[in-house]
């Protein structure tokens, strides 16, 4: 062999070294990472409260391990739908070590009840400084339950109802699921205000007792039915010549949801006023300072001519007396 051909080896020979000293080292260079995740919640999921005056926010608690002798770099990466979220974007964990962080998951007041996916991925994006030669990742999925609430408001269709004495009336209201979710409603007049009426002789009867109500839809009107008083002979006569009583009863709706689940009942209530007329007699219309015009000429003039009587009695008695 030539001295110029036994140079040209020598010198591949020794460039080859590092090489081949590089391969050996990455004999078992494989960069991983280990990640878990959980709910506080001992359900197990991420519990959004989403009603007035809630935090709107629940998290999961998380470890991303490097179980390798060198540093590694780790990208999170978190999906989830509808929802907005807050972690770290990258770690660095030291050989054989671990770093605790928390994902953060944020709704909005109001949302709809629902269910959501929620996906967390650790991925090594550098192992001892340089490009994983390999897809070194770990993920966990939860699930995030978005809670139920309860929200209820009434109104009176016809808040002031004026009807005869004995007759019969449908009062109608308007009954609102301001909850996020379908609830029903238990209906009907408060009991005082049920005692009351029935013991001034009104008759009641609800048709729809409860009523199941959509989320954000449409009020539903509901009705009371009632059947008033027959007698009102004892109630005083207004200015108009007839008998009138004032009526307020408190109509309520209830959340059945929040009695069985908030642990306590969501109700909203308004007031109903029910005024029953009855026609009063000619006499008592006298009597009671309320007789018309013409009515009260005619009494007026049978009571002069009654007096002028009087009169002629008493002076026909004297001049008797006196002829005696």
């Amino acid at each position: 062999m030539s001295r110029s051909t036994l140079l040209v080896f020598l010198i591949c020979f020794c460039l080859a070294l590092p090489l081949i000293d590089l391969t050996s080292a990455q004999i078992g260079f494989t960069p991983s990472v280990e990640l878990e995740c959980e709910a506080v919640n001992p359900s197990g999921t991420l519990q959004i409260d989403v009603g007035p005056g809630a935090t709107l926010i629940d998290y999961a608690d998380c470890t991303a391990s490097n179980p390798n002798a060198y540093t590694e770099k780790i990208s999170i990466e978190v999906t989830i739908e509808g929802l907005s979220y807050s972690a770290p974007g990258e770690l660095t964990i030291g050989p054989n070590s671990e770093v605790d962080f928390q994902v953060t998951i944020k709704a909005d007041t109001g949302m709809q009840r629902s269910t959501h996916n929620l996906n967390i991925k650790a991925r090594v994006e550098e192992a001892a400084g340089f490009p994983p030669p390999n897809i070194a990742e770990s993920e966990v999925s939860l699930m995030v339950d978005i809670m139920q609430f309860s929200g209820v408001s009434v109104e009176s269709v016809s808040p002031i109802i004026t009807l005869t004495s004995g007759s019969d009336y449908n009062i109608e209201f308007k009954v609102y699921n301001e909850g996020n979710y379908a609830d029903k409603f238990l209906l009907g007049f408060s009991d005082a205000s049920r005692d009351k009426l029935e013991d001034e002789g009104f008759s009641i009867s609800y048709p729809t007792p409860s009523y199941e109500i959509e989320s954000g839809s449409a009020p539903v009107k509901v009705r009371v039915t009632i059947r008033a008083p027959s007698d009102g002979s004892d109630w005083p006569i207004n200015s108009n010549g007839v008998h009138e009583k004032k009526f307020t009863a408190t109509f309520i709706a209830t959340s059945d949801f929040s009695c069985k689940t908030e642990g306590y009942c969501n109700s909203a209530s308004v007031e109903q006023i029910i005024i029953i007329q009855q026609e009063a007699s000619e006499t008592e219309q006298l009597f009671s300072g309320t007789a018309g015009d013409n009515q009260l000429l005619v009494y007026g003039g049978s009571g002069g001519v009654v007096i002028l009587l009087l009169i002629l009695f008493v002076v026909m008695k004297k001049r008797k007396g006196a002829h005696n």
